[in-house]
């Protein structure tokens, strides 16, 4: 196994690890040494285990190899021997656990003003969005909350992971809330939201990543939900577990300014052979008709 930091150290190569320079866990970050770079402060990242590398603004990415050549300025056959150099088959990057926080609840505890059917309210909002909500209500247990209660005029959407109750979102129906969203307490959740996706269960071994459960219900199986616009290490350690292949990025139009896709891409280049970003011209995967949905999942699957 190439000991990355070794190598580092005796080339006196400057380079921060995990919450250093917003470096996640599993990651270092050196200056990009591509020339074409136009900002190289920090912003290539190298996979502690993949031992792949990624630069955030130029989009080099590859093999160790190759990053090597570069800074030594040297052929593959060269990069290869230093690599060999600073080998050890006692070093290993260590494989840190999937986090979840220990908890006393066995079961998400889900609100208790929860209405015994679907209510009509909440369907008309479904079908507002143009969502068959009677397909929806079935295929991911939606459940609704009608005028009581911290969260009344929501949609309750569970998360499962496993088969098993994890967590639950919630969207409000009225467009006048002041979020749109509202999650689980951590303390009644046995994952928490930002811990895990949403619709992680239909995922086998190549997904497209979106933002929100409407555009979940919209793409359909394979396709999960960061549940907001920020990913965590938790959630990039989820995918590391499932081994996924292959990947698409799918983010809202308004985000491509902040480059908030992007940066998730480009975490994802380390634990995942393929990964794609798709931007959108305009709105959400929501909003996206049929035929635009069936591009996408050609795309990929």
């Amino acid at each position: 196994m190439f000991n990355i930091i070794s190598y580092l150290e005796d080339r006196q190569i400057d380079y921060h690890l995990e919450g250093e320079k917003n470096v996640v866990r599993g990651w270092v970050g050196i200056q990009c040494p591509f020339p074409d770079c136009s900002d190289p402060s920090w912003h290539c990242g190298i996979n502690l285990e993949s031992l792949f590398y990624s630069c955030h603004i130029c989009r080099n990415k590859g093999k160790v190899e190759k990053l090597i050549q570069e800074l030594e300025r040297c052929s593959f056959n060269q990069a290869q021997k230093i690599i060999e150099k600073f080998s050890d088959e006692d070093y290993s990057s260590p494989k840190k656990p999937l986090f979840r926080s220990v908890k006393e609840v066995e079961e998400c505890i889900l609100p208790e003003e929860i209405d015994k059917s679907f209510h009509k309210k909440h369907q008309q909002y479904l079908k507002s969005r143009n969502f068959n909500a009677d397909y929806l209500v079935k295929k991911y247990n939606l459940m609704s909350v009608y005028n009581i209660g911290r969260y009344k005029f929501r949609i309750i959407i569970p998360y499962y992971y496993h088969s098993r109750l994890i967590c639950f979102n919630t969207r409000d129906i009225t467009g006048r809330a002041e979020l749109r969203y509202q999650f689980c307490d951590i303390e009644n959740s046995v994952i928490e939201v930002k811990h895990t996706f949403y619709n992680i269960d239909t995922v086998k071994d190549r997904c497209i990543i979106v933002e929100g459960p409407s555009d979940v219900w919209r793409i359909g199986d394979g396709c999960i939900a960061v549940s907001g616009k920020q990913f965590t290490k938790e959630q990039l350690l989820m995918l590391r577990e499932k081994e996924i292949k292959k990947a698409v990025v799918l983010y809202d139009a308004d985000d491509s300014e902040e480059k908030i896709g992007e940066t998730l891409a480009n975490n994802l280049t380390g634990i995942i052979p393929s990964v794609e970003l798709i931007e959108l011209e305009s709105g959400d995967p929501g909003e996206l008709s049929t035929e635009e949905v069936k591009e996408i999942r050609r795309i990929i699957f």
